[in-house]
């Protein structure tokens, strides 16, 4: 099984790889968008009946907890999370369970549509 920590990717590449990623593991059909102020969507998937999926990527590989925490609480109130028929949060950082638990929380989504660093290696070792 691979162990990435995703460390040499830019956060453009981070966003790349996620929506391949994202794509392959859930079957879906992502859009990703240039880099600059992006609302909260990063990658985007708009279904025939209007239903939006957006995907916010974070790349913190090695940030602290607090800052972390700090980007997380930001992006709640962000236009692309609120008319999201469904958001996933996809970061680089490790999350223990609490802390995994704590993005979903803040966030308010589903547990399983917050991605860490090993359900990023879990997906590509699938």
């Amino acid at each position: 099984m691979p162990d990435y920590d995703f460390g040499t990717l830019s956060p453009a590449d981070f966003e790349r790889m996620a929506c391949d990623l994202l794509n392959a593991d859930l079957g879906l059909h992502l859009h990703s968008y240039p880099e600059g102020r992006d609302q909260g969507i990063d990658l985007r998937q708009v279904a025939q009946e209007g239903m939006a999926t957006v995907v916010q990527c974070k790349h913190y590989v090695k940030s602290s907890r607090s800052a972390f925490l700090a980007s997380v609480r930001g992006e709640a109130g962000k236009p692309g999370r609120l008319a999201a028929g469904r958001y996933l949060f996809v970061t680089s950082r490790e999350l223990s369970p609490q802390l995994h638990d704590e993005v979903a929380r803040i966030l308010g989504i589903a547990h399983d549509d917050v991605w860490g660093r090993h359900a990023l290696n879990d997906a590509l070792g699938r």
